[in-house]
């Protein structure tokens, strides 16, 4: 994608400071946008680096289009990718789908927006990591819900985002406790149980 046919329209806090990422919404070609601005001197970035990793943004579309490939049948759950820009200083971007409730709201992030959480909205979050495994596609970074989003349409739906860290890619280090009978599938549904169970918590 062209960066001159980009429109900036204004930043949001979808967690930017931990993807190393500024997020805008946006406009291309008039469609409605959300456009991931990567910081190369963030401190997770500046990590990336030290494993050998530079275009955190290009990666990142890769890992999204193998995610929604792998997981035809659920990709109208995960971010919809757009496609790859590059700044005029040579930074990759990403460009996505903008998110948004029926009254044209940004969808909230689920760290962010429990209040509206029920059984239903955790057993199809529960269905959807799990299926996603059954494909081998570990997204290493839903701990704390902020790469989840409360999708509120007709129902209340999630909608998993941010794929920086799905499998070893992004987590070279993860190799080495395969040897120490530690693997990327073990860390992947240890952070999925502990999510589902303190999300059902907040039912009691």
């Amino acid at each position: 994608i062209n960066y001159n046919d980009l429109v900036f329209e204004k930043e949001i806090s979808l967690n930017s400071s931990r993807s190393g990422a500024h997020v805008y919404i946006g406009k291309y070609n008039s469609q409605d946008v959300a456009i991931k601005l990567y910081d190369g001197k963030s401190s997770k970035a500046l990590k990336y680096k030290f494993y050998g990793i530079n275009n955190i943004g290009l990666i990142e579309h890769q890992n999204l289009l193998k995610a929604r490939q792998n997981c035809l049948e659920i990709s109208d759950k995960l971010q919809e990718p757009i496609g790859i820009s590059k700044t005029h200083n040579q930074k990759y971007c990403l460009i996505t789908k903008l998110i948004t409730n029926s009254n044209g709201d940004v969808s909230s992030s689920l760290k962010d927006f429990h209040e509206r959480i029920n059984k239903n909205f955790i057993e199809e979050l529960k269905s959807i990591l799990y299926f996603m495994a059954s494909k081998e596609i570990y997204h290493m970074d839903i701990n704390n819900g902020d790469n989840i989003l409360v999708n509120i349409n007709s129902e209340i739906n999630p909608i998993i985002i941010d794929f920086q860290s799905i499998n070893d890619i992004y987590y070279p280090w993860l190799k080495i406790t395969k040897h120490f009978g530690e693997s990327v599938e073990k860390r992947y549904f240890r952070r999925v149980n502990r999510l589902i169970k303190s999300l059902e918590g907040k039912l009691d």
